[in-house]
């Protein structure tokens, strides 16, 4: 678990993640923002209220492996004006 604050941004790559602890905490609002980016979810993960993911201009992907994926996502998490692919259980 990571404690920081000011959330995330992925602009290349992938961020492989296995609970929403691990981007940052989830106390205050620290958005996930996808700019050309990959978010891959190795489990099951639900997202806390305070955190949005934002897709950036460049677009991003949301990706789980095996039978992982978002898990009770509150309204208005996602946002954005780029493209967001979403493969997998995601």
């Amino acid at each position: 678990t990571n404690t920081y604050t000011g959330g995330t941004r992925i602009e290349g790559g992938i961020l492989s993640i296995a609970n929403n602890g691990h981007l940052g905490s989830s106390a205050v609002s620290n958005s996930v923002t996808l700019d050309g980016g990959t978010l891959q979810l190795t489990a099951n993960v639900t997202p806390s209220t305070n955190r949005k993911v934002v897709v950036g201009a460049a677009g991003g992907t949301l990706t789980g492996t095996g039978t992982a994926g978002l898990t009770a996502v509150p309204e208005d998490t996602l946002k954005g004006v780029g493209p967001l692919l979403i493969t997998g259980n995601s």
